[in-house]
C-alpha cells in the first residue's frame, strides 16, 4: 500500500490539516481563550478542540508513515527525470474496471431503443466523467508524490553521506588489524547494501525497482530472535534418539491383530501422544520425569505439526482427521493428565507394576472399541477409519501400541519402572527425531511456496522456524537417513517403517533378554526381536 501513489496524496493531505489544526491551537493558546468565537457550547468548545486533536493526530500517523515510505523507496539518486516522465503517465489498472463498465452492455430490458440509446449515452457520460475524475487523480498524486521527493530528497542525501561515512570510517580503522579467514567479511557488505531488487513484485508502469535495504537485517533478526527461543528439553529428548531411528518401527508392531477390520493410517503425532499417555501412567515414575517429558513433547509437536500440515495436501487426506484427534487427546494429557477421561495418575498408584498398567490401558482400548463396534449406527463410520470417532481412533492407537510393548516385554522381568520409562522416552525420541529430518524442506516451502499475499508473513515464519531449530538440524545432521526415502515419502511415517522394516527385520521383533532391556537407561537401547 506504501508504493501506491495515493499514499503520498493522503499523507499530505493528513499533515495539512495536522498542521492547520495544530496553527489553530497556538492561535487559541497566545489569545488566551476562545475571545474571537460567539460559541453557545462556551467553555466545552476547548475540550471539542482537543478531542479533535488527538482524532487527528491518531490518523495521522499511519499516512504519515507511508508517505515516508513512499518518498525513501522511491529516493534514489539521480532518478529526478524518470520521475517526471512517470508523473505524466496513468497506468492501465488505475482505470480499467471502468473502462470495462463503459464497455459491458446494460442488462436491462427496454423494448424503447430509444431509451436503451438514451440510458448508453448517459452511461458512457457518467463513466467517461469517473474516468476524467480519476486521470486527474493519479496525475495529481504522482506530481505530489514527486514534489515530496524532490523537497525531501537533500535530507535523505545528508543521511546516505553520514552512512556511508560511517561505514568507510568503521572499515578503515579495523583494516590494519589482522582478521581470521573464518571471520574475514567482504568489503562491499559493509559499504553497500544487499541488492534484493530483483525479488520485489513490481506494479505496471514503475520505472524504477523498489528498494528493500532492511529486508536483509530483517530477517537477521527474526533468525534471532528464534534462537532465543530454543529449548533445551526438547534437544535433551532428541539425543535420546538412535542412529537410524529405529523406534520408528517399534512401536506398532505386526504381530498385534486388528479388533476392527480396518486401521486408520499412521501419521507422526498421535504415536507421540499415545507413548507419552503411557510413559507417564506407569506407577513409580517420579513427577519430575513426567513434567520434564511432557514439557518435551510439547514443544516437538509443535515442529512435528509444521511437518504434517506442509505435506498434508500432498498425501491422502488422512493427516488432517488424524491431527484432530492429537489435539483432543493432547490436551487432556497435558493438563489433566487423563486419556480419554481416565485419570493416568490415579492409574499409577493402583497398579503395582508396569506390566498391569499396560494391561489396564489395553482393557480399556479395546471396551472403547467394541462399543462402537456393536452401536447400530456405526455400520457405515466403520467401512471408513477417518469418519471414526476421536475416542475411537486414540483407542485403536492406545491398543496397539500397548499391545506391541507387552509382547516385547513378554517373559522379561523388568528391574524397576524406570527401564520402560526411558524406553518409551527413546521410541518418542526416535519419531520425533525422523520427523524433524524434514524441517529444512519445509522452511524451504515456505519461502518459495506460498501465496503472494501471505510471502511477506510466511517467509518471517520460515526465518524464526530456521533460528529456533538451527540446534535440532545441527543434530539430526549427524543421523543416518534412509537413501530410499527421496523427495516426499520421507515426510511420513509408513514409508520411515516400510523402509526400516525392509533394511533392518530383527529391529522390528520382540526383546529377547534382560540385557538389552537394562541397556535402556543408557540411552543406547538395542532391541532385537524375533517373529
Amino acid at each position: 500500500m506504501a508504493r501506491s501513489v495515493n499514499a503520498a496524496t493522503s499523507g499530505v493531505i493528513c499533515l495539512l490539516s495536522a498542521l492547520t489544526l495544530v496553527e489553530a491551537l497556538i492561535r487559541i493558546r497566545y489569545y488566551g481563550g476562545l475571545p474571537y468565537l460567539e460559541s453557545p457550547y462556551k467553555w466545552s468548545t476547548s475540550w471539542i478542540l482537543w478531542i479533535q486533536f488527538m482524532g487527528v493526530v491518531v490518523g495521522t500517523v499511519a499516512p504519515l508513515f507511508r508517505w515516508f515510505t513512499l518518498i525513501s523507496l522511491n529516493f534514489s539518486e539521480g532518478d529526478s527525470n524518470n520521475h517526471q516522465n512517470e508523473s505524466k503517465l496513468v497506468e492501465k489498472y488505475w482505470i480499467q474496471r471502468l473502462v470495462e463498465w463503459k464497455e459491458r452492455p446494460l442488462d436491462v430490458q427496454i423494448r424503447s431503443s430509444k431509451c436503451r440509446k438514451f440510458i448508453h449515452f448517459t452511461k458512457n457520460i457518467v463513466l467517461d466523467l469517473c474516468i476524467g475524475i480519476q486521470f486527474g487523480i493519479v496525475v495529481a498524486s504522482k506530481v505530489v508524490r514527486f514534489i515530496s521527493v524532490i523537497c525531501v530528497s537533500p535530507l535523505f542525501l545528508f543521511c546516505d553521506y553520514c552512512k556511508k561515512l560511517k561505514w568507510s570510517l568503521l572499515f578503515e580503522s579495523h583494516a590494519p588489524s589482522p582478521v581470521e579467514p573464518g571471520n574475514a567479511e567482504p568489503a562491499e557488505t559493509l559499504v553497500t547494501e544487499l541488492n534484493l531488487g530483483d525479488y520485489v513484485l513490481q506494479l505496471e508502469g514503475e520505472a524504477f525497482k523498489a528498494k528493500l535495504p532492511k529486508i536483509h537485517r530483517d530477517m537477521n533478526q527474526m533468525i534471532q530472535k528464534g534462537k532465543r527461543q530454543q529449548s533445551k528439553n526438547m534437544m535433551e529428548l532428541l539425543r535420546k534418539s538412535s542412529d537410524s531411528f529405529k523406534g520408528v518401527a517399534e512401536f506398532d508392531s505386526s504381530r498385534v491383530p486388528n479388533i476392527l477390520h480396518l486401521k486408520p493410517p499412521n501419521c507422526w503425532t498421535l504415536p507421540v501422544v499415545t507413548l507419552t499417555s503411557l510413559a507417564i501412567a506407569l506407577p513409580n515414575i517420579r513427577n519430575q520425569m513426567a513434567d520434564k517429558l511432557l514439557r518435551s513433547v510439547s514443544e516437538c509437536l509443535g515442529y512435528a505439526k509444521h511437518v504434517e500440515e506442509s505435506f498434508s495436501s500432498k498425501g491422502d487426506g488422512f493427516l488432517n482427521a488424524v491431527n484432530k484427534v492429537t489435539d483432543v487427546i493432547w490436551v487432556e494429557v497435558e493438563h489433566d493428565r487423563k486419556w480419554l477421561s481416565k485419570d493416568l495418575q490415579k492409574l499409577a498408584v493402583e497398579r503395582k507394576t508396569s506390566k498391569e498398567t499396560l494391561q489396564s490401558l489395553v482393557d480399556i482400548a479395546k471396551q472403547t472399541i467394541l462399543e462402537f463396534q456393536k452401536n447400530k449406527k456405526a455400520g457405515i463410520l466403520m467401512e471408513n477409519p477417518l469418519s471414526w470417532p476421536v475416542k475411537v481412533i486414540a483407542a485403536n492407537s492406545m491398543y496397539r501400541i500397548s499391545q506391541t510393548i507387552l509382547k516385547n516385554y513378554e517373559g522379561v522381568t523388568l528391574q524397576t519402572d524406570e527401564i520402560l520409562f526411558e524406553h518409551l522416552c527413546c521410541i518418542i525420541a526416535d519419531i520425533l527425531g525422523a520427523c524433524l529430518t524434514n524441517l529444512p524442506r519445509v522452511i524451504i516451502q515456505k519461502c518459495y511456496f506460498s501465496a503472494i499475499d501471505e510471502r511477506e508473513r510466511s517467509v518471517r515464519e520460515a526465518a524464526c522456524l530456521l533460528g529456533e531449530t538451527e540446534e535440532i538440524l545441527e543434530f539430526l545432521r549427524d543421523h543416518d537417513v534412509p537413501p530410499s526415502l527421496e523427495g516426499d515419502r520421507a515426510a511420513f511415517i509408513d514409508a520411515w517403517r516400510a523402509c526400516i522394516q525392509l533394511e533392518n527385520p530383527p529391529a522390528c521383533v520382540g526383546l529377547s533378554n534382560n540385557e538389552e532391556i537394562a541397556a535402556a537407561c543408557s540411552r543406547e537401547l538395542h532391541i532385537t526381536m524375533d517373529e
